[in-house]
């Protein structure tokens, strides 16, 4: 039986950023607290992300790690692995650090993006780490005083799966 797709909301998830951010650049795209990013923002943040990203070696076939807590660096992160062409493994900071340090090594993960707080039982991996605060950054976000506060993710909340390149 052969089925096609012919629905809008087939396609890549970076695909359908990249044309909502060019449909409406002015509006929230992403929001934590008090603070957001317009879709402009966030497009422009996860650009010079994914660049640094790429000059450090990231492309497709690459697995990078995102050990961040909840924030807009960790949502322009994943976008920046996406964008450069990696699978990006999401990397719960709750999790005890001998399970991080499986799933880091177990992953093949080239890179993990992580806080420059970072615990040292990450950096004693050998797998180098980027700083998002580290990247070039052309926009700061937005105050957001009239949007709603959302509650922090805890260790229950569901976590998407890791992004998968194409081929």
């Amino acid at each position: 039986m052969e089925t096609s797709v012919t629905s809008a909301d087939s396609g890549h998830f970076l695909d359908k950023f990249l044309r909502q951010a060019a449909a409406t650049p002015d509006r929230p795209a992403a929001e934590f607290g008090d603070r957001h990013l317009t879709y402009a923002e966030l497009d422009a943040r996860a650009a010079a992300s994914a660049a640094r990203l790429r000059s450090l070696g990231v492309g497709p076939g690459a697995t990078v790690g995102v050990l961040l807590e909840p924030s807009l660096d960790l949502v322009t992160s994943v976008l920046a692995v996406v964008r450069a062409g990696a699978a990006w493994l999401p990397l719960d900071p709750s999790y005890p650090a001998d399970r991080l340090s499986y799933m880091i090594n177990d992953s093949g993960a080239m890179l993990v993006i992580a806080d420059a707080d970072a615990p040292e039982w990450l950096r004693s991996l050998g797998i180098p780490l980027a700083d998002p605060a580290d990247d070039t950054t052309p926009a700061e976000p937005s105050r957001c005083p009239g949007c709603a506060r959302s509650p922090r993710p805890t260790s229950s909340t569901p976590r998407a799966p890791p992004a998968v390149p194409r081929a």
